[in-house]
C-alpha cells in the first residue's frame, strides 16, 4: 500500500470514530525514549467541539492501551455531564460496581 493511501485511510478511519463517539485519541511516542519504555503523548480530540469539555493529555511512561482505557471512562463521564477541572481531584474507577 502506497504512503499516501494509509494515510487517506488513517484520515478516514478517524472521521468515523468522531462521527460514532465524538472524540478520539492519539499516542505519540518520542522515538529516543521509546526504545526504553519511554514517555507516550497520549491525547484526545473533540471533546471540546463536540461535548465542551476540554481535550485531556496524558505524557507518562505506560503503555498507551492503559491511557486509551482511561480516556474511554473520562470521554462517558464528560458525554454524561461531568467536568473535570485542573487542581480539583476526582477518583476514576477502572472496574464498575456490579
Amino acid at each position: 500500500m502506497k504512503k499516501e493511501d494509509y494515510i487517506v485511510q488513517f484520515l478516514l478511519k478517524e472521521e468515523a470514530m468522531l462521527r460514532k463517539n465524538g472524540w478520539l485519541s492519539h499516542h505519540v511516542f518520542e522515538t529516543k525514549l521509546r526504545e526504553f519504555n519511554g514517555l507516550a503523548n497520549s491525547h484526545t480530540h473533540g471533546l471540546e467541539e463536540n461535548f465542551g469539555h476540554l481535550d485531556f493529555q496524558m505524557v507518562l511512561p505506560i503503555d498507551p492501551r492503559i491511557t486509551e482505557s482511561l480516556f474511554t471512562i473520562l470521554a462517558e463521564r464528560v458525554k454524561a455531564g461531568e467536568v473535570f477541572e485542573e487542581g480539583k481531584e476526582k477518583q476514576i474507577r477502572a472496574i464498575q460496581d456490579e
